[in-house]
């Protein structure tokens, strides 16, 4: 085999890879032009592609070393050498929405296979989550509540009690009042007594946080950068939810819960630039959360849509026509195309980030199952 032949291959295989995968280089392009501060960070691909030339030819040098070896009795078989592949500094998983349901859940897996969970979704995403859990090994280390809507925590409520071979260490977020719940948001005090319950249950692993506190699961940190705040009582519940930043120093990845505006606003008053980070959930499932200047701010790469496709088409009920109703997604929509961003979008399936470095390589995969047993 010649070394066009050989580069032939490669090539042909980067171009088969960069068809179902989506990477920062891809990203970098299109945000060029909006922020000349933004360096283009390195391709893994390319850098597979070469490692895989590099591989390939050795072995075909040896080869032909071996040939010639058999007319000159003092040439010595030189061994093939194992290059090493490094593990990715994390793996990020967006679950998949369930059906028309809206809800939201997280798995961070480190280096060294520690778990962490963002929230976990509703009580019919349990099972789904289960699956990547006993995967990992079924231990969660870090399970991390933005705030206790019904969408967010009642597939953790439930998770012991329906598979109770998942064991957690800490459960960490906080708690909200519920006689404040009942006075200023009446309709969702009962999703915040039956968390304070669910809690009470497991009150040797609950830690509650605090704004600035910073917490340390294998090679990643977890930074809380904000942790509600009572004194907000507009769109009361949403508006506490806590802000963690979750990555190693080189890749980070910002949960915003179901912020609304004012904590949002508090949050770009506290953080300012410091807010940039690549990749971002989108508050409150990409509407009616944080304005455009926070956006601004974070100015990601990647956004995670734990968004259903009703919400993602804007329809008044599942099934009504495209944009018919009262949701603010096309509005958020619209801020992110002006930010160049790439959207990941729960209704299209399970969404698996490989971050390394500064890389961060996209998969997504309609059917979940498809990625459980890819793993």
């Amino acid at each position: 085999m010649t070394r066009e032949m050989i580069m032939d291959i490669v090539i042909a295989n980067e171009e088969d890879y960069l068809g179902v995968h989506m990477t920062n280089e891809d990203v970098d392009a299109n945000q060029t032009e909006k922020k000349g501060n933004r360096t283009g960070k390195n391709h893994t691909v390319r850098i597979a592609a070469l490692l895989v030339f590099s591989c390939v030819l050795f072995f075909f040098s040896g080869y032909t070393w071996g040939n010639h070896a058999s007319k000159a009795s003092a040439v010595e078989t030189v061994p093939a050498q194992i290059i090493p592949v490094d593990l990715p500094d994390y793996t990020l998983i967006q679950l998949p929405s369930e059906s028309d349901i809206q809800s939201m859940g997280y798995v961070i897996v480190t280096k060294d296979n520690r778990v962490i969970v963002v929230d976990g979704g509703v009580i019919g995403s349990t099972d789904r989550l289960y699956e990547i859990l006993a995967k990992f090994g079924g231990h969660v280390d870090a399970w991390l509540v933005t705030h206790p809507h019904i969408d967010h925590v009642t597939a953790l409520e439930n998770m012991q009690t329906l598979h109770p071979d998942i064991t957690i260490d800490k459960i960490y977020g906080t708690l909200l009042d519920y006689d404040l719940a009942q006075t200023y948001e009446p309709d969702f005090a009962d999703n915040v007594k039956t968390f304070n319950d669910y809690i009470a249950t497991v009150s040797d692993r609950f830690q509650s946080v605090t704004t600035g506190m910073v917490i340390t699961v294998g090679n990643l940190s977890i930074e809380v950068l904000q942790a509600g705040d009572p004194a907000e009582t507009e769109n009361y519940v949403n508006n506490q939810s806590v802000v963690y930043r979750i990555g190693t120093a080189e890749e980070k990845v910002l949960f915003l819960g179901d912020l609304g505006a004012e904590g949002g606003a508090l949050l770009a008053q506290t953080y300012g630039d410091g807010l940039n980070t690549d990749i971002v959930q989108m508050a409150h499932h990409g509407q009616a959360g944080v304005t455009q200047d926070v956006y601004q701010l974070i100015f990601p790469k990647y956004c995670l849509w734990p968004t259903p496709a009703y919400q993602w088409m804007n329809e008044y009920q599942p099934g009504d026509p495209y944009d018919s109703g009262t949701l603010e997604t096309m509005t958020t929509r619209l801020w992110m195309d002006e930010l160049s961003t790439q959207n990941i979008i729960s209704k299209d399936g399970c969404a698996v980030l490989t971050v390394t470095g500064t890389s961060v390589i996209v998969a997504q995969y309609p059917d979940q199952t498809a990625y459980v047993h890819a793993t």
